[in-house]
């Protein structure tokens, strides 16, 4: 019996040392990768303050982003001197204090929160704008002031910043990734003279949808942050967005001339020239949705006729002109018990062809308390910013 068992502890022994060679022999050919870097981020514009690190660290300082929770991050500078100014930043009070960074941010190396900053430049407060191209940045839209209205001198008036859909800090774009950088958010004025973008951009508040934009930023602006990207191409989900996506048009041949118009808008039957007591009237085009009535006259120059005459009870109030066929035509709201009730665009002539129109609400609404709203009135913007001429 005891010679017996010691044979059993041989073997087990021996079977032992067999699967340890065994796989001693398996692990010398297996090589452990290196650690895979982690990639670059580039980064322009982000807002934050230096604070000196705590006593007894092997760290200097830190780059602490806004708003308070965006991230926290080692720093140097590209060159000396950057440094130094570095340096000087650390721990400031009162105006100096909250600078944009700009440079190349590496993770994964030994720094603070195992990330630094390669400063490439800086620049504190917000006296002076400055523009850069922004390309393709990946993030969402989140509202900042949600109960904030949208401006209603939505078209630009000289150098003016003002726009349909923007207002500073009451949106903002948040960058895609390890730190949600905060920007302000607005379009970019196009070639019609509007913000095409403005109610895409608006629709897009606390959807939780992925976008990607282009265009330029200025920062050194009193918006979110201290910079607004004003973008110039919107992709949605991957797909770029078109402002006159799903549009319909309208052609006519007869006078030489189109436009395009939402799905949502209804296009009546067009009205012949008539009169309208001692004045003939031009011919005109009726279209309509929910509580709105657009009237788009047209007539050869050659031609007698107006597109009506009269209006309902309220003051005439000038507004800034819109961009039509390379020229401004002047606009007037109606306005009565503080609510806008009609849009008056003067007439035009461009090309031996003369252009006249004006939005009004339907008769059936209370005149007293309806109104046309901004988002109403730069659609309609958009629809004459369609109007071309065409070959007879």
């Amino acid at each position: 019996m005891y010679r017996l068992f010691q044979m059993k502890i041989l073997c087990l022994v021996v079977l032992a040392d067999l699967l340890l060679s065994a796989c001693g022999t398996l692990q010398v050919g297996i090589e452990t990768p290196p650690p895979t870097p982690e990639p670059e981020i580039t980064v322009a514009g982000w807002q934050g303050y230096v604070q000196e690190a705590s006593t007894g660290t092997q760290y200097d300082d830190y780059l602490v982003l806004l708003p308070q929770g965006t991230g926290e991050f080692g720093l140097v500078g590209a060159t000396p001197e950057i440094e130094s100014q570095i340096v000087a930043l650390r721990n400031q009070e009162g105006p100096g204090k909250v600078a944009h960074f700009w440079g190349v941010l590496r993770c994964g190396i030994p720094d603070y929160n195992s990330c630094q900053l390669s400063v490439d430049r800086f620049r504190i407060g917000i006296d002076t704008i400055m523009s850069e191209p922004v390309q393709g940045w990946p993030g969402n839209i989140v509202s900042v002031e949600p109960d904030a209205e949208i401006d209603e001198a939505h078209l630009p008036s000289g150098r003016s910043p003002w726009v349909f859909g923007y207002q500073p800090k009451d949106d903002a774009f948040v960058l895609s990734g390890k730190y949600p950088v905060r920007f302000g958010i607005a379009s970019s004025i196009a070639e019609n003279g509007l913000p095409v973008y403005a109610l895409k951009l608006v629709g897009l508040r606390d959807s939780g949808e992925p976008i990607q934009i282009w265009g330029e930023m200025d920062c050194g602006e009193t918006d979110t942050n201290g910079c607004t990207i004003w973008v110039s191409r919107l992709d949605v989900a991957g797909t770029p967005v078109d402002p006159y996506q799903d549009w319909l048009t309208y052609t006519n041949t007869e006078y030489g001339f189109s436009f395009m118009y939402p799905p949502n808008w209804y296009l009546h039957s067009e009205v012949p020239a008539s009169d309208e007591g001692d004045l003939p009237l031009m011919n005109f085009i009726n279209l309509s949705t929910g509580d709105l009535w657009l009237q788009i006259g047209y007539k050869f120059a050659s031609e007698e006729g107006v597109l009506g005459t009269g209006v309902g009870a309220g003051d005439l109030l000038p507004r800034d002109p819109i961009h039509f066929l390379g020229q401004q035509v002047k606009k007037e709201w109606l306005v009565y018990n503080d609510g806008v009730k009609n849009i008056l665009y003067d007439m035009t002539i461009v090309d031996g062809l003369s252009f006249a129109f004006r939005l009004s609400l339907t008769s059936e609404v209370d005149y007293e308390t309806a109104v046309i709203s901004p988002e109403s009135e730069f659609e309609i913007d958009l629809i004459l910013s369609t109007l071309l001429l065409i070959s007879q």
